[in-house]
């Protein structure tokens, strides 16, 4: 996720959930690992550490959560929050990283001006 808002969440429904959906679903377990949150907005944010893996939510605004009590996955921990309710720049980590790699036309020519 980058330099996203989501509106209308709950904290049950959250804007971020990078979590273990145990057997909820598919049934597939966790729905994340190594994934980054950047900038995102969301009045709830479950960000959950899977074993062997990190999460991050870096410059998120919006309140941690974790799933719901008798939940199993409750019981995993947070993953890594740097930065909660303050934005950290760039404001996009994948413009940043593009223009990095491929330079300002490469911004230029998908309709942005970053700087």
């Amino acid at each position: 996720m980058d330099h996203s808002r989501f509106t209308g969440t709950t904290e049950r429904k959250q804007g971020i959930a990078f979590s273990n959906r145990n057997t909820a679903g598919s049934g597939h377990g966790w729905d994340v690992g190594w994934a980054v949150a950047w900038n995102v907005e969301s009045p709830f944010l479950l960000v959950q550490q899977p074993p062997g893996a990190i999460n991050w939510c870096i410059g998120c605004v919006g309140k941690p959560v974790t799933p719901a009590a008798g939940v199993s996955a409750a019981k995993a921990p947070l993953g890594i929050f740097d930065s909660p309710g303050m934005p950290v720049t760039p404001e996009s980590l994948y413009l940043a990283q593009l223009r990095d790699r491929l330079g300002a036309e490469a911004l230029a020519n998908i309709g942005y001006d970053f700087r």
